[in-house]
């Protein structure tokens, strides 16, 4: 979102523990180090916010995620266009609406 250059963010995720992780950190110590450095990247967000939905309604995030996981990709390839898959599943989703 940053390369984006939004300044306004709404997250959806559909882990009820990650956004509870970023709302209430110190309820989960262990991850204390990873969840300050993801806080610091989006308190440089104007405004950011988490909202839980279910994994249905997430799922071209989710797509995103695993082929990040799965293959090289570059930092930013989803702000560079993205591949034609994900202009598939958008598309299907906005005529699903």
């Amino acid at each position: 979102m940053g390369d984006l250059r939004h300044k306004k963010v709404l997250f959806e995720a559909s882990s009820v523990e990650m956004r509870e992780a970023l709302l209430n950190p110190l309820r989960f110590p262990d991850l204390s180090p990873l969840i300050l450095n993801i806080l610091e990247l989006l308190n440089r967000f104007e405004k950011w916010a988490v909202f839980h939905v279910s994994a249905h309604m997430n799922r071209i995030a989710k797509s995103i995620a695993e082929s990040v996981i799965l293959g090289p990709r570059p930092q930013s390839y989803v702000a560079a266009g993205g591949p034609c898959w994900l202009h598939r599943m958008l598309e299907e989703d906005a005529n699903s609406i």
